[in-house]
């Protein structure tokens, strides 16, 4: 009968309503959410995928058990160390895809997908689909699905130049709430991304030294680096001291999961930057610190870049500070020279 030589489960997960269906059988475990948080549905769907799996060996009907995104999206992650950013992406789709189908993910999913995460660049655009093709290789390859989804990417435009005055600077400060105000502040002090600033604990930071601490799966990169930490920088963090016992940047008792909000936007309008996005405060960063003198191996250093692709395109932002070695050639010194 279908039941023998099987470890069945149907469980909730701790949290969720939803329940869980967990079937060993032949060597084939089928593990995933049924999608529903009614009893009665959930087991209607546990036995339907016992009785499939019971078919294929007793019956010798091969039919292929119904994958889905989460089983993949697990195998992909387990594969290799992924980035802080693969990890964030993912639990985002993986939320809005939890128990669907391999065989239902197409351009019109991902579309849907899209107008549930707002607005995003074409670049962010296209990291979305590198991922999700990435695990449904991941599928095809052990033979869940027998295609790749065809999803369109984006043209990208070049790299724009993120630009602020002092004084649009300080009206944005003025016009962000509190807790914005203060992560925007460490943000352009420190050159941090996003993550790493609404993330950040106490552990990370030591004050007497003036230096925070980033680790290895927190940063693009996937390299732990140690962030040397300005007066401004400083000042801003001890004016957080005792808001949270953990969070260093806490919003209700909670860390910032979303910095681009109603709030941001009307702070940016409000101070004459409507295009400003968050990421352009470590542009910005980036561009003072080569106006100032800063070497491009110390940029990176302070970045946490590996290589100096980036590092290059935040020195071209500000051309202004090669303006005093711009009369530095020998030439210029031998046509002096000849009409004299």
């Amino acid at each position: 009968m279908p039941g023998e030589g099987k470890t069945m489960s149907l469980y909730q997960v701790k949290g969720s309503s939803v329940w869980y269906v967990s079937i060993t059988h032949d060597g084939c475990r089928v593990r995933h959410s049924t999608g529903t948080s009614d009893r009665r549905e959930a087991q209607e769907y546990h036995d339907k995928i016992r009785a499939e799996l019971w078919r294929g060996t007793a019956l010798g009907e091969r039919k292929k058990v119904d994958r889905t995104w989460s089983e993949a999206a697990e195998v992909w992650m387990r594969a290799a160390a992924r980035s802080q950013s693969d990890a964030y992406r993912l639990r985002w789709i993986s939320e809005r895809w939890r128990g669907k189908r391999l065989a239902d993910i197409d351009a019109d999913a991902f579309d849907a997908l899209l107008d549930a995460r707002g607005d995003l660049s074409a670049g962010t655009i296209n990291r979305y689909i590198a991922q999700i093709v990435a695990i449904m290789n991941v599928a095809r390859r052990r033979g869940w699905i027998d295609k790749l989804p065809i999803l369109d990417r984006r043209p990208e435009p070049p790299g724009r130049i993120a630009r602020i005055t002092v004084a649009q600077w300080h009206a944005l400060q003025d016009a962000l709430p509190t807790h914005l105000r203060q992560m925007a502040r460490f943000a352009i002090a420190t050159g941090l991304r996003r993550h790493n600033v609404t993330h950040l604990e106490w552990p990370q930071i030591d004050l007497d030294r003036a230096v925070a601490f980033v680790d290895a799966d927190e940063t693009k990169s996937g390299s732990a680096i140690g962030v040397p930490l300005s007066d401004e920088a400083v000042a801003v963090l001890r004016e957080q001291v005792g808001a949270h016992p953990v969070i260093v940047f806490p919003y209700r008792g909670k860390p910032v999961f979303k910095t681009s909000t109603r709030a941001w936007r009307h702070a940016c309008e409000a101070a004459g930057v409507p295009d400003l996005t968050w990421h352009d405060l470590r542009h910005i960063w980036a561009s003072a610190h080569m106006m100032a003198g800063t070497s491009l191996a110390e940029l990176l250093a302070l970045g946490g870049w590996k290589t100096p692709r980036m590092g290059l395109r935040y020195a071209h932002l500000s051309p202004e500070h090669l303006a005093g070695v711009a009369g530095n050639s020998r030439l210029v010194d031998v046509e002096k020279k000849r009409k004299a």
